[in-house]
């Protein structure tokens, strides 16, 4: 019975922490093609650039009001004119942050978009990145070094992306539309302090691992509990019982 009960109490942690809610922006297109393409920041030959992209929190309410935890994002080829690739993009580095900025509304200063919980999540450093380019497939996967704790509640989600170096990838999906959930601005020197306004976005995808709410977590706790206090009293009744007897 202890070793039943333990079983339990593992399986169960697994299986409340392990699932990961995945969200495409816009929502919209997650098994449709975006109506635009775009080389940056990714595919950009030899030239450095500074890109940022903002996600309306709407898209976001699949995520209980705890927030979650953001540990990977994942792009694809665009359809009509990407390609495979199988690439290390020498210097990358990627942050994040939860903004006040909305989509088609950023600031052309990249420093005026940050908000106060800016996070470099990735490098700076390689990036390793491949895709078979078999629309719409999300293929293109970048695991975070650190997560990012996102609450939709709190404002925007803010992508701030560095390539000092550049390197040669695709034209990776995008969609390009006035008054949708995304749009972006970008530089193509990495350096600068002011970049170029787009209503174009990269379509993204996003794994994340929710925050239980008080209450689930609560539950869950008093579950633990109850099973950790179970499996105990198991064993002290098998000890006691296999206690020799005495004359």
């Amino acid at each position: 019975m202890k070793k039943f009960s333990f079983t339990l109490l593992i399986t169960w942690f697994a299986t409340y922490y392990s699932a990961a809610d995945f969200i495409v922006v816009p929502g919209s297109l997650q098994q449709t093609e975006g109506n635009s393409a775009t080389t940056a920041p990714f595919d950009t030959g030899s030239n450095s650039i500074r890109y940022q992209q903002v996600y309306a929190a709407s898209e976001f309410s699949a995520i209980n009001q705890g927030g979650g935890m953001i540990r990977q994002l994942t792009f694809r080829a665009d359809g009509p004119s990407g390609r495979g690739f199988f690439t290390t993009l020498q210097n990358v580095q990627i942050d994040f942050s939860t903004t006040s900025k909305q989509p088609d509304s950023l600031s052309p200063v990249f420093s005026e978009n940050i908000g106060t919980d800016n996070l470099t999540v990735f490098g700076p450093g390689p990036l390793f990145i491949y895709s078979g380019a078999i629309s719409p497939v999300f293929d293109i996967l970048v695991t975070l070094d650190r997560p990012f704790y996102y609450n939709p509640a709190a404002g925007n989600l803010l992508l701030d992306v560095r390539n000092f170096a550049g390197g040669t990838t695709s034209f990776f999906d995008a969609e390009r539309l006035t008054g949708d959930s995304v749009s972006s601005m970008f530089s193509s020197s990495v350096g600068s302090p002011t970049g170029t306004l787009e209503t174009r976005g990269l379509v993204t995808g996003f794994y994340i691992d929710a925050i239980p709410e008080p209450s689930s977590a609560a539950l869950f706790g008093l579950g633990l509990a109850l099973l950790w206090g179970f499996a105990h009293r198991s064993r002290r009744k098998t000890d006691s019982l296999n206690e020799p007897t005495q004359i």
